[in-house]
């Protein structure tokens, strides 16, 4: 997905790298809309600034203020670690019943057994198609379809979905990529709407 930022590509060298492409406009400009919003480069970016600000890992800052709340044991995830940052854009692994998790924290707008663990404020702003993007928030893609539902996607196939209409979060660990919108849409939503 996205763009080819990784370290099997630049290895040592590849925050440096992302920090040394040139930008395709200056931020905050209106941008051409493409297929894909989504960029490796930021989500590496976004966990080095994490690790720079907290002096942390990504992986125990978060273990931390999400998973642990969550009742995500350290165990249950693993994370791929690159020259003492983790990327932050792959290298992440879960069990569904945790990417469930993370899809019900969402679907309550941030809050899981009575606690607020995400501001409602991000959970609503992150499922917003941004503007000049093509259907994608803050690090979750939007689907046009209805009824309207908004998702993570990681590598061969795996999604949490939300579908707040419906009170639903699926989980989808198949490498179907192609049939996904369609199986949501024809076999889930279709036989809870008819």
């Amino acid at each position: 997905m996205g763009s080819t930022f990784s370290y099997e590509t630049y290895g040592h060298d590849y925050l440096q790298r992302i920090l040394s492409t040139p930008l395709l406009q200056d931020p905050g400009d209106p941008y051409e809309v493409t297929w894909n919003s989504y960029s490796n480069g930021g989500t590496t970016l976004l966990s080095a600034i994490i690790n720079k600000i907290t002096g942390r890992l990504t992986w125990d800052f978060a273990q931390e203020y999400l998973f642990d709340p969550l009742g995500i044991p350290k165990e249950n995830i693993h994370w791929r670690e690159t020259d003492g940052m983790n990327p932050g854009s792959s290298g992440t692994y879960m069990y569904p019943q945790d990417m469930a998790k993370i899809g019900y924290l969402c679907l309550n707008n941030g809050t899981w057994d009575g606690t607020q663990i995400v501001s409602s404020d991000w959970i609503e702003i992150s499922q917003t198609d941004n503007p000049g993007a093509v259907s994608y928030g803050y690090l979750w893609w939007i689907s046009p379809i209805s009824p309207a539902y908004y998702f993570a996607g990681g590598a061969n196939g795996q999604k949490i979905v939300v579908v707040n209409e419906l009170d639903m979060v699926i989980i989808i660990t198949a490498h179907i990529d192609e049939l996904q919108d369609q199986l949501i849409r024809d076999y889930i939503f279709d036989s809870l709407i008819t």
